[in-house]
């Protein structure tokens, strides 16, 4: 698994039973490597960094532990999900970290969406946002952070205006989406399904897909 962030390259490698994570300085060639984290808690799913290539955050496979790595102090945190920070949700499926602020938004087995606010401390500030009626697979914050795209098994594209809770979305794409992203310039969106790929404008418009 690897990730473009800042100009740098993060690679999760597996060595015998152990995962860790190394970063290079650059994507060119003999570029210098640095060993972040030796050993990690476990295989890390829904991996997501902000854009300032400070933290990083995955989850466990099991959707009970969400994981946040300072890449600068290399500390890694985690936080055991309860009832006291899900609420009556059941596992996490998904999680993607705010490009810009303090914000987790965690995806469950049960539709709803979870918006963590400030989270480096103790007492996390939470809300919810809800459309899904099934699990939710996949988020993806837009470039500026003004918005979160979602979407799941109903195979409708749903798009969040933080702040608001006033979804809009795009239905009948298909299959259901398993991964989601957005341009820099917020001009397209690409959504990923478990037959296909469609490129999106940002008015809900299917350009092309593969």
């Amino acid at each position: 698994m690897k990730s473009i962030v800042n100009k740098s390259l993060f690679v999760f490698v597996k060595n015998n039973k152990n995962y860790s994570l190394i970063s290079y300085g650059s994507v060119r060639p003999k570029s210098s490597s640095e060993m972040k984290c030796e050993k990690l808690p476990c295989l890390p799913k829904s991996i997501s960094f902000d854009l300032k290539g400070e933290y990083c955050v995955f989850m466990n496979g099991e959707g009970t532990i969400v994981y946040l790595f300072n890449l600068i102090a290399n500390q890694l945190k985690s936080v055991v999900l309860t009832k006291q920070n899900l609420s009556f949700h059941q596992k996490i499926t998904c999680v993607e970290i705010h490009p810009h602020g303090q914000c987790l938004a965690l995806g469950t087995q049960s539709g709803r969406i979870a918006l963590w606010y400030s989270f480096l401390n103790k007492e996390i500030q939470m809300s919810y946002l809800h459309w899904h009626s099934l699990s939710v697979n996949c988020l993806s914050f837009s470039f500026d952070g003004s918005y979160l795209l979602s979407g799941g098994n109903e195979c409708v594209l749903v798009k969040w205006i933080l702040n608001k809770n006033e979804p809009t979305f795009l239905p009948r794409l298909g299959s259901p989406l398993i991964y989601l992203t957005s341009s820099q310039d917020q001009t397209f969106y690409v959504s990923t399904h478990v037959d296909n790929c469609k490129f999106l404008s940002s008015s809900f418009v299917i350009v092309f897909k593969l």
